[in-house]
């Protein structure tokens, strides 16, 4: 057999290890200009976005005050609303409804001789 033989390494997959670690590190540096620029868009995002959350926080605390202010409106007018049911049912009662008619229309209940049977 042949003793001399060696396989092919690239140079690149050199197992020493200082070969190793510089033959597939590539120093590319991004231009001074290109981080300035980069820094400035996200500064632009960033300020953008701070604007459209605090214009979201605005409006979600107008509608929470809008809908509080409704909720003060409606306990109001389910509180009349109970007082003028309360006032109904007092107006329509049956002994107001007899004293009234018999104070102003001097209406009466029949009496036993009044009473006639139709049947």
């Amino acid at each position: 057999m042949n003793q001399d033989f060696r396989p092919f390494r690239p140079s690149g997959t050199s197992f020493r290890s200082h070969r190793s670690t510089t033959a597939f590190r590539k120093e590319e540096k991004f231009s001074r200009e290109f981080q300035r620029l980069s820094i400035r868009l996200l500064a632009v995002v960033f300020f953008i976005f701070f604007i459209v959350s605090q214009v979201f926080f605005w409006q979600i605390r107008h509608e929470l005050e809008v809908f509080k202010h409704l909720e003060i409106v409606h306990n109001a007018a389910h509180k009349e609303l109970a007082e003028l049911y309360a006032k109904r049912d007092h107006l329509m009662s049956t002994p107001r409804m007899v004293a009234r008619a018999a104070a102003q229309l001097n209406l009466h209940f029949p009496e036993k001789r009044q009473e006639h049977n139709l049947y």
